[in-house]
């Protein structure tokens, strides 16, 4: 008997994330773009990922353009979209994606990925207001995007505050 492959998502999805972790980014792209009718959240995170790594802005943006005409809206999403913006200096539409995430929704991952979007873009206090504004969904990631944004900014004085705020909150914890 003779096998015949009929991908599905999960297959693709695997073969996409394998090809992504190993440079085959455009090989992904085509398998990705192949079997659009089985995308789903993972496959569209993974088609960003190799976007960012092949610096393939117009690809990456259609990728989100059908992402929102299926209506699609998963946080985790939305983080690698932040990511994939913020990448190509598209600040404002990271803002914007951002901004869509219910504050309920939020968490250290949107902080993070919306501060590193800032940091890249060369506006660190911009990154350093949404630090100091989410205090309860810091952790270690923000604690040190907020300190790289200081070094940025040759901000000495801010960084030792947070590295103080830091030990503090330690020494509290244990």
């Amino acid at each position: 008997d003779v096998m015949v492959y009929r991908p599905n998502g999960v297959t693709v999805n695997a073969m996409m994330t394998v090809l992504v972790e190993n440079g085959w980014c455009h090989l992904a792209l085509s398998l990705y773009l192949d079997h659009l009718h089985h995308a789903d959240d993972v496959s569209h995170l993974k088609a960003l990922s190799a976007c960012i790594q092949i610096d393939d802005f117009e690809l990456g943006k259609s990728v989100h353009f059908g992402v929102e005409e299926e209506h699609r809206s998963s946080v985790s999403l939305k983080h690698s979209l932040i990511d994939f913006y913020g990448h190509f200096g598209g600040i404002q539409e990271a803002q914007r994606i951002f901004e869509g995430i219910a504050a309920e929704d939020r968490d250290w991952f949107s902080i993070g990925s919306m501060m590193k979007a800032l940091i890249s873009n060369g506006l660190c206090g911009d990154a350093l207001s949404l630090y100091h504004s989410h205090r309860s969904l810091q952790n270690d990631v923000c604690h040190t995007l907020a300190v790289s944004a200081c070094k940025v900014m040759g901000d000495l004085e801010s960084g030792q505050a947070i590295h103080r705020q830091i030990e503090s909150e330690r020494h509290r914890m244990s």
